[in-house]
């Protein structure tokens, strides 16, 4: 008789399904069980081999559609607002 490392029914950590403890594992640190090389929060969703291509494709363009939402207003011209990536420190300063 084989004893299986399975759970007789599924626990749910942190939004995921989790089937046996290694599952528990990769949840509690946000890595989706179905697909642990797309890292903690899918970070390297868009490289990770396991993920349709569809998906990889997705997250890439939402990871580049991020990185133009970084750029924020920093003034106003006569053609509109202006844009320009705010360096990190710049907006607010925590040493005051």
């Amino acid at each position: 008789m084989a004893i299986s490392g399975d759970y007789t029914v599924p626990v749910t950590v942190n939004g995921f399904n989790c089937r046996n403890c290694t599952d528990v594992g990769y949840a509690a640190k946000l890595i989706d069980p179905a697909h642990p090389k797309s890292g903690p929060n899918n970070v390297d969703a868009a490289r990770d081999p396991s993920q349709p291509a569809a998906v990889r494709v997705k997250l890439a363009d939402a990871k580049a559609a991020a990185e133009g939402a970084r750029r924020d207003s920093v003034g106003y011209s006569p053609r509109g607002i202006a844009a320009a990536a705010i360096p990190a420190g710049l907006v607010i300063d925590l040493h005051a």
